[in-house]
């Protein structure tokens, strides 16, 4: 398996970015690499970053020009350098995978801005950068984006709301940022039924998550047929992070990974290790190397108390979608 990181970014970038400061993002980043290479032999290899102008496929050239007259100099260059390091370690990454390696990037996964927006967080989407470069460079058909980060991907939907080549499958937790990502949200036009929404309540627990997981992706998979998938593996839905709102312990998230490797099968896919705010983000990110590779987890952990209402919750509300897709798209996710 290929693996990726870099050490390219600017030092001022915690300064822009306080979310990096105060979480110690990339550190955790460099942690993560040196327990792949320990406890799975892997090695990570470094990447390079891009030129603003080689990302120019998923980014607005009005938007760059707006940026430029409104923002600070200084800090916006930090900012561009910096998310540059991480369109270049995602397009590595997809480009390794349609070349038929098994790849993984820790640290990608920006999926709140769109091509011409920016989010809290980010300037720029490194998943369209990344995508669209890919899809200029070769003939690819359906694309499915498997985004099981803690939060919903309104940047990434935003793109490719009315693209019916590229499927968005995201399980989130419901009622945190950024509030998007409703069940009956499905695309627009002839988009519609590609973009599959699994909203959770608050504490669902790592069982009925994983449950609900194998039950719906594969259908959908099946549905779309994708000639490539991108999979964006959060961090974030571990019970202890601090952002998220779910329940899963590190085993959990292990066999989370599992299934999406097992329902993937064959199909390229390029897989984005990114989101994570816990002390316990590096293991989860080598825990997702181990599971995509077919390692056993190198972390072992006990089940936590889970909150039974918030299952039933979680189960009513998967009945709903299934019941809306089948009714509307027909199609069947059960």
């Amino acid at each position: 398996m290929e693996v990726f990181q870099s050490d390219l970014y600017p030092e001022e970038l915690g300064e822009v970015y306080p979310i990096i400061e105060r979480n110690n993002l990339l550190k955790r980043y460099s942690d993560a690499n040196r327990l792949i290479e320990s406890e799975l032999g892997i090695e990570v290899s470094d990447h390079e970053a891009l030129e603003l102008e080689e990302g120019m496929a998923g980014i607005s050239e009005n938007y760059i020009e707006r940026l430029r007259r409104t923002e600070d100099p200084e800090e916006l260059e930090a900012r561009i350098e910096g998310e540059m390091v991480t369109a270049g370690g995602t397009l590595k990454t997809m480009r390794e995978a349609l070349e038929g390696e098994n790849s993984c990037f820790i640290g990608g996964g920006a999926h709140h801005a769109a091509k011409g927006e920016s989010s809290s967080y980010n300037l720029f989407n490194d998943i369209i950068i990344g995508l669209e470069t890919v899809r200029e460079e070769s003939e690819i058909g359906n694309v499915s984006i498997i985004d099981l980060d803690v939060h919903h991907p309104d940047g990434t939907a935003k793109m490719y709301r009315l693209d019916p080549d590229v499927q968005i499958f995201s399980m989130h937790g419901w009622g945190i940022f950024p509030g998007t990502g409703w069940m009956h949200d499905n695309g627009t036009g002839e988009s519609e039924g590609t973009h599959i929404n699994v909203p959770l309540p608050d504490k669902t627990s790592g069982e009925k998550y994983n449950e609900i997981l194998e039950r719906s992706l594969e259908k959908a998979i099946e549905h779309h047929e994708p000639d490539f998938v991108i999979y964006v593996a959060g961090a974030d839905v571990y019970s202890g992070d601090d952002l998220g709102n779910l329940d899963l312990n590190t085993e959990e998230v292990y066999d989370r990974d599992k299934i999406v490797r097992d329902i993937v099968g064959d199909i390229p896919m390029a897989t984005l290790a990114g989101g994570g705010y816990s002390a316990r983000t590096p293991e989860i990110y080598a825990n997702t190397v181990a599971a995509l590779s077919g390692e056993e987890s190198i972390m072992e952990e006990e089940r936590e108390f889970r909150d039974e209402a918030a299952d039933e919750k979680a189960e009513d509300w998967f009945q709903d979608l299934s019941d809306h897709l089948e009714r509307r798209y027909d199609l069947q996710i059960q």
